[in-house]
């Protein structure tokens, strides 16, 4: 355990909360001392009363740093490590798949703490049932080539799971 460097990849509050206890009765206790009866004796313990409180002030300082860390630890924790509860996760494959096979389809996501769209998109003439021109995106870039398309949702998500909000405005079952 580090002492006088703050951990910054604390998950708990307690080991960071004792030490702040323990400084805070080492104070305590070195203020209320008792003197000696020589002088020689007396100076001595002030010099060591000093430095050990200093040492403790120094540790509560960095116990108190550690705290802030742990909190930051802990929201990224839940955050990322949470998916909304009206969501399921699929597999990059699955939704490869269904992209692939409809011409139009708008998934919503959950990644890095956001809501973001990917999908497929196409064009058709006004009395026609015939989809051309079709393009893929994952937010706001876009993807020509089903290939580049792949290739970007796998970087995206190397578990090969997504977890999916809605799918056409339907959430998964």
């Amino acid at each position: 355990m580090k002492l006088f460097e703050p951990q910054t990849n604390l998950k708990s509050y307690i080991s960071s909360i004792i030490k702040i206890i323990i400084g805070v009765v080492l104070i305590v206790l070195l203020i209320c001392r008792k003197s000696f009866t020589y002088r020689w004796a007396n100076a001595i313990a002030a010099i060591f009363a000093f430095v050990l409180c200093c040492t403790a002030i120094l540790i509560i300082y960095v116990s108190v740093a550690e705290l802030f860390f742990t909190h930051s630890n802990r929201q990224k924790t839940n955050r990322s490590s949470m998916c909304p509860s009206k969501s399921k996760y699929f597999d990059v494959e699955f939704i490869l798949n269904l992209t692939k096979e409809n011409d139009i389809v708008e998934i919503k996501i959950y990644m890095n703490e956001s809501v973001i769209e990917i999908g497929a998109s196409s064009d058709c003439e006004n009395g026609s049932n015939r989809f051309f021109d079709k393009r893929y995106y994952i937010g706001q870039e876009e993807y020509f080539v089903y290939s580049d398309f792949c290739e970007a949702l796998r970087r995206k998500f190397p578990n090969g799971e997504i977890c999916v909000l809605t799918i056409d405005g339907i959430f998964p079952r």
